[in-house]
């Protein structure tokens, strides 16, 4: 009776700028001996491991450097001033989102910036209310906030709102009885 073992090896490994890169292999074996299965299976994982080791070694491709992404305008240009010369403003976004300038904008997303802005609104608070809580979560202001960083401070307001409106931050407006209401 022949015995197919198969066994397979995957690595993820994180690189600069939230980006990452991953590799897999398999194999599939008939074996004809039960007691070569952990052998077999030692022997595989380690050749696995080296095919996937090497190529994700000597084929890592292009990685982002800490600029990819932002608009031609924040990139330092010709003349060393962070200007492309394309725009006699400055005001340059092209970048994929279109948020990520040196004139006082956001740098999240446009839809992120109008929920902080409407919970700000909301929530009565003035723009420096809205900075320190942008300063105790991540230690600069919400204009500085990345989309990663904006969604944490959207989660925080979201909290405040629904504090303020009565639901004590439970979950979908239900309130929960302390004594265990034998649900």
């Amino acid at each position: 009776m022949a015995i197919t073992l198969q066994t397979q090896f995957s690595k993820k490994c994180g690189l600069p700028n939230f980006s990452s890169i991953s590799a897999s292999a398999s194999v599939e074996v008939e074996l004809h001996d039960l007691d070569a299965i952990p052998s077999e299976i030692e022997k595989l994982y380690h050749v696995l491991q080296s095919s996937v080791d090497s190529q994700l070694a000597e084929h890592v491709g292009f990685i982002p450097d800490e600029h990819y992404g932002i608009a031609d305008a924040q990139r330092p240009g010709p003349n060393g001033n962070g200007h492309s010369g394309h725009s006699s403003n400055g005001n340059h976004n092209r970048g994929s989102n279109g948020s990520h300038n040196t004139n006082g904008a956001f740098q999240c997303s446009e839809k992120q910036r109008t929920l902080i802005l409407d919970l700000q609104k909301q929530l009565g608070l003035s723009d420096a209310d809205l900075d320190e809580h942008s300063h105790q979560l991540f230690s600069k202001p919400v204009r500085q906030l990345n989309k990663l960083s904006a969604s944490g401070l959207i989660t925080a307001l979201l909290e405040m709102a629904g504090k303020s409106n009565g639901r004590n931050g439970s979950r979908n407006g239900h309130r929960t009885q302390a004594n265990g209401g034998g649900r």
